[in-house]
């Protein structure tokens, strides 16, 4: 009789011991799960919540009560159900981890957040998966950095492509008038000895148009090249429309009379703009560049303005090859 008192004593003190064991196991798991920054929740095969940690609170606004028994779809972003439903099928048929999903979900008060999440499947005693333990954590913040440093490189791109159709016109209109100045200066280098002086001169006064001309074509290039860097001020000033628009033929003069184009320019003289010149001019000249560049020989480009409330309108126009409608709707999207 003693001997199976002690026995069964001894099987209490055991039961007693890992209950005990099992009771601060739990209680670490407990504290570990609570005091996470992730959230840790179990799905059934319905996508319904079966458990989610009390950090739910905490990062989405819910009392963990209120989400066991609802679907994960009440959550998250209607855009974002089919990845997360063939993340949860893959997790119960394949029967192992898989990569992290990303997704959009609410949070109590209406804001979204972005999360990932990485899951393990349950088995039971059988081996079958019976539930979906995942680990939710919170990314909003990397991906705003993402989508910032995205933004920045299409906006590099944008200034690339910008630069690149820039020089790729003006290329065309800087190399033409150097034309003149090799024709000009070879006359006056091979035959100065038998020019008048008055051919001299005459001569020599169109060089020097052309080399100031051809001055202003290079300004232009370095105010531009300053605005796209953001170096360059805007120092905005009352302007007399006409008068910068004569700027901008002189510059252009040159490539429109070898192709034999006439520049006219509709708009009256005491048209006011308020306008920064440089940008105006700039903008102006490659406008008025590139229909002369696709203006067939002997054709036309012309200037006019109109008053538009507080603002005015300049209409560059050709009758050049012009655009397709594609093209045209796209214009300004890249």
């Amino acid at each position: 009789m003693e001997e199976k008192t002690a026995e069964l004593q001894n099987e209490i003190s055991e039961r007693i011991e890992q209950q005990e064991k099992l009771r601060e196991s739990e209680e670490r798991f407990r504290t570990l799960v609570e005091n996470v920054d992730d959230v840790i929740y179990t799905l059934n095969r319905n996508g319904e919540f079966t458990y989610v940690a009390p950090t739910w609170k905490k990062l989405l606004g819910h009392e963990p009560e209120e989400v066991i028994g609802t679907s994960f779809t009440k959550y998250v972003l209607p855009e974002d159900f089919g990845k997360c439903w063939e993340y949860v099928d893959q997790v119960f048929n394949l029967k192992k981890n898989t990569t992290a999903v990303e997704y959009r979900i609410f949070r109590k008060d209406g804001s979204i957040r972005w999360h990932a999440s990485n899951a393990s499947p349950f088995l039971d005693r059988q081996g079958a998966v019976t539930l979906l333990l995942g680990i939710g954590r919170d990314i909003t913040s990397r991906k705003e950095t993402e989508q910032k440093l995205r933004s920045h490189l299409d906006g590099l791109e944008d200034s690339i492509q910008s630069k690149d159709r820039y020089f790729s016109v003006l290329a065309h209109d800087l190399r033409s008038p150097f034309n003149i100045f090799l024709n000009l200066s070879e006359l006056l280098s091979d035959e100065i000895e038998s020019l008048s002086k008055d051919e001299i001169i005459k001569f020599s006064k169109q060089l020097n148009i052309a080399l100031h001309k051809q001055y202003e074509l290079l300004t232009d290039l370095l105010d531009w090249s300053g605005i796209q860097s953001n170096q360059l001020g805007f120092n905005p000033e009352k302007l007399l429309l006409y008068e910068e628009m004569m700027k901008v033929f002189d510059s252009v003069s040159a490539v429109a009379q070898d192709k034999k184009i006439e520049l006219s320019c509709d708009v009256e003289g005491d048209f006011e703009v308020f306008a920064d010149p440089r940008f105006l001019r700039t903008l102006s000249r490659n406008l008025v560049a590139n229909s002369i560049k696709f203006t067939p020989i002997g054709g036309w480009v012309k200037i006019t303005a109109s008053q538009k409330g507080d603002m005015a309108e300049i209409v560059v126009s050709d009758n050049g090859i012009g655009m397709d409608s594609d093209l045209a709707a796209n214009l300004f999207k890249t």
